[in-house]
């Protein structure tokens, strides 16, 4: 009996200690594992990942890597996903979209490429985090229409 009170305890415990971020139109960030996301929908149903998830986002879009070579593209109001399988589709669709380009280069004379832009769970939720590029991260996901009428 104390064998089974403790490993309940333990469990809570460890449920509690998942991070989550909560996103737009009920869409979660969630760790199911160290350093292995998902990315749920208003069902909870899992709709990205598992992976170490990177993304960035312009409302209402959120867009990034998996973290296993995939990338995505996901409207948060239509519940749309696109997939992509190559850098260069989804950077291709990034623009016909209006997004930012998601893989910006660190010079214009090289090829040499810099992801600085996105963000991961860990950016989100961990007390130690970049401040700076989680907020920009959160302003970007805020649609700027009610932001403009409110000022």
């Amino acid at each position: 009996m104390k064998l089974l009170l403790c490993c309940l305890t333990l469990a809570f415990l460890g449920m509690g200690c998942q991070k989550q971020k909560a996103l737009l139109n009920g869409y979660c960030w969630k760790e199911i594992a160290p350093n292995e996301t998902i990315i749920i929908n208003h069902n909870g149903e899992r709709i990205i990942g598992p992976g170490l998830i990177e993304l960035w986002g312009k409302y209402p879009y959120i867009f990034g890597s998996d973290g296993t070579g995939k990338y995505f593209i996901l409207n948060m109001n239509k519940h749309t996903l696109l997939s992509f399988d190559s850098k260069d589709k989804f950077s291709i669709a990034l623009k016909k979209n209006s997004l930012p380009d998601f893989f910006p280069r660190v010079s214009s004379t090289t090829r040499v490429y810099s992801n600085s832009r996105s963000v991961n769970l860990y950016d989100l939720t961990d007390s130690q985090r970049d401040k700076t590029r989680s907020d920009q991260f959160e302003d970007e996901l805020q649609e700027k229409e009610a932001q403009t009428i409110l000022n």
